[in-house]
């Protein structure tokens, strides 16, 4: 008979091990723009983007990723990373261009 500790936490508010790791990463994106008004839905076909990101301690960089609507002045790229809670962000179109193709 295996016997476990007791957790001194009542159980709806047991800590998520890794929630203080994903809060201290945690940073604003300040090239990032409000949602512009409207309904909104990705294209069928994303396209490959290199897409500026000017974070709030971390060096500005470059990413590659993919834009999925825009609009004449800002476009929605997609965002995998730690320092971004939400998958996407609104950018001002100047700070998004298209990828290179790559030969093939």
């Amino acid at each position: 008979m295996t016997t476990r500790a007791r957790s001194p936490f009542p159980p709806d508010r047991v800590p998520n091990p890794g929630s203080a790791d994903i809060v201290e990463k945690a940073q604003r994106l300040l090239n990032a723009l409000p949602v512009p008004p409207g309904v909104h839905h990705d294209v069928l076909q994303p396209v490959p983007v290199l897409a500026r990101l000017r974070w709030e301690r971390d060096p500005e960089e470059t990413v590659r990723t993919v834009a999925v609507e825009w609009t004449t002045s800002r476009v929605r790229v997609r965002l995998a990373d730690a320092r971004r809670h939400t998958g996407a962000a609104w950018l001002p179109a100047t700070d998004v261009r298209r990828a290179p193709v790559a030969a093939r």
